[in-house]
């Protein structure tokens, strides 16, 4: 079974060192062999500002390695309704917008890691 890595915030723990160690798990995700990588990585709630040019965060790293991963293969998935509800639709430079349907069926057909 594949992995899917649900990431539902920008940042891991609390404050900037979360944003900090958010753009560093995704650049260390990023640096792995083909074999290790995830099938996808979804984006939830928060997690969606981490693909997009906002001013709400500091994401260069985060963007650059979702960009990254994209070019090795991994699908990047924004949750529509999230994207929506930050106003940022037009402003995701890596992987696509998808429904909640496909999302749950990713979610309950491969193994989860969720952040």
């Amino acid at each position: 079974m594949q992995k899917v890595f649900l990431i539902k915030d920008d940042k891991i723990g609390e404050g900037e060192l979360g944003g900090m160690m958010m753009g560093g798990f995704l650049q260390a995700i990023s640096l792995q062999d083909q074999a290790m990588l995830p099938k996808s990585i979804i984006l939830l709630n928060r997690g969606v500002l981490l693909g997009t040019k906002n001013e709400q965060i500091q994401n260069e790293v985060a963007l650059q390695s979702l960009q990254k991963l994209e070019e090795m293969g991994v699908e990047i998935l924004f949750c529509q309704t999230c994207i929506d509800f930050f106003g940022l639709r037009e402003k995701n430079v890596v992987g696509k917008i998808d429904n909640a349907m496909h999302i749950t069926q990713l979610i309950l057909s491969n193994e989860v890691v969720s952040l």
